[in-house]
């Protein structure tokens, strides 16, 4: 990908299907980080070194799909009708309030917190993994429909979950 990276490149390649692909694959990214931090606060105590790395994949997988999400609700927005981009508008704000919440809680929630109040935490993470698995279904039900009508020869099938 050179030193331009994968962000740039999306931006060279608006096609509605390389979008709905890339989206998709973002999604389950997230979705497999979301499903191992559950996984490493599961027990009733912590270990640091486990809720950490799952916590730092969760966050890498969130910073890989905004740029994502991003180039597809602009690449929507000149090709669809007014009650579409406002349910995309609708989505850019749950996404945008989600971020909001994601940084309150990685504010608040430092490890010696994480330590002190453990089945709070787990409590706490299970809420946000729940807001953020809603927001992929929210996301799914508004763009996958419109890059699908954009792109009519896909043959792309996105994945259950």
């Amino acid at each position: 990908m050179g030193s331009a990276g994968p962000h740039l490149q999306i931006v060279r390649e608006i096609d509605a299907e390389c979008l709905l692909i890339r989206l998709d694959s973002a999604q389950r990214c997230l979705i497999e980080a979301i499903a191992n931090l559950a996984g490493a606060i599961d027990s009733s105590c912590p270990s640091k070194r486990e809720y950490a790395c799952a916590q730092l994949r969760l966050s890498q997988a969130i910073l890989t799909r905004r740029p994502i999400f991003d180039a597809v609700c602009d690449f929507l927005r000149g090709r669809v009708v007014s009650v579409q981009r406002d349910a995309i508008a609708e989505l850019c704000a749950a996404d945008a309030d989600l971020v909001a919440e994601s940084a309150r809680h990685i504010s608040e929630w430092t490890n010696d917190r994480i330590e002190a109040d453990w089945s709070g935490y787990r409590l706490e993470s299970k809420r946000m993994r729940l807001s953020l698995g809603n927001l992929i279904e929210l996301e799914r039900a508004v763009l996958y429909p419109l890059l699908i009508a954009a792109a009519p020869e896909t043959r792309f099938v996105p994945a259950r979950y």
